[in-house]
């Protein structure tokens, strides 16, 4: 039909949050997981950083670092008696309702920071929470927003960024997306093609491929999940001479998904 508005999300959509916050915005919606997570959390790495015990809280951004965790816990892996006492015994902070879930139900802990939605809304609590200074453990991916780090180190706090998983794009499935897109954009030429990118590794695998085969770029909606992610797609996009308006969500989450596609 003329007209169509059409969504494509470059993510694992399980729950089919971001898919029904798509339609409720007007759009038929399409899913596609673009990456593969791999753990890193080996029996050195803790040895790189001081001993668990010695840090003051826990921080978790991605549930993709809780599961790293999660999972090196299960293997009863080096130091995991003392991570399990330290995760137990000390605050864990998180960022937004997913996270908390998985250090729920993977960690069985408690955690703080669900209702944050990005680094700097969490870290803006961390220095609510904790004047004085203090030492952090950050449990996060290879690529990860520098913002929370920044952020606590200005106010005299220390953090130690633990990497304990990597992401990478599935190239068979961004070859999927090139072909969606391909297909899409053919069908009607007054149609509505968004995109929505969550992550900047999948979001330059992908504007690289579609690039190279050729698709209409400028006729994408682009839409960015996060700080991270629209700072590396922006620089990709003016560095490749692209116009495109690139949209950031006001807060990463379905909810705002629905209110970016609906503007």
């Amino acid at each position: 039909p003329t007209g169509m508005r059409r969504c494509l999300l470059l993510k694992d959509d399980d729950d089919r949050r971001y898919a029904r916050a798509a339609q409720a915005a007007g759009f038929v919606a399409s899913s596609q997981a673009i990456l593969t997570t791999k753990s890193t959390f080996d029996e050195l790495t803790l040895e790189q950083h001081p001993a668990i015990g010695s840090f003051d809280a826990a921080i978790f951004t991605s549930r993709n670092a809780v599961a790293a965790v999660a999972d090196h816990l299960r293997r009863d892996g080096n130091h995991a008696v003392a991570l399990r006492r330290f995760l137990a015994s000390h605050v864990v902070y998180v960022v937004g309702p997913g996270t908390a879930t998985a250090v729920s139900e993977q960690l069985q802990v408690k955690s703080v920071g669900s209702e944050c939605n990005n680094a700097k809304a969490l870290s803006k609590l961390i220095l609510q929470q904790t004047p004085n200074a203090s030492s952090f453990a950050f449990f996060c991916g290879q690529v990860h927003s520098p913002t929370l780090s920044t952020c606590l180190t200005a106010a005299g706090h220390r953090v130690a960024e633990i990497e304990v998983y990597v992401s990478q794009p599935d190239m068979v499935a961004v070859a999927a997306t090139t072909t969606t897109l391909q297909q899409w954009l053919s069908d009607d030429a007054t149609s509505t093609t968004a995109v929505v990118l969550f992550s900047p590794a999948g979001g330059l695998a992908c504007l690289q491929a579609w690039q190279q085969q050729q698709v209409n770029l400028e006729k994408l909606r682009l839409i960015v999940i996060g700080p991270t992610t629209r700072h590396a797609v922006d620089r990709w996009l003016h560095d490749n001479g692209c116009s495109n308006e690139l949209l950031e969500c006001a807060a990463p989450t379905p909810d705002g998904l629905e209110a970016c596609l609906s503007a």
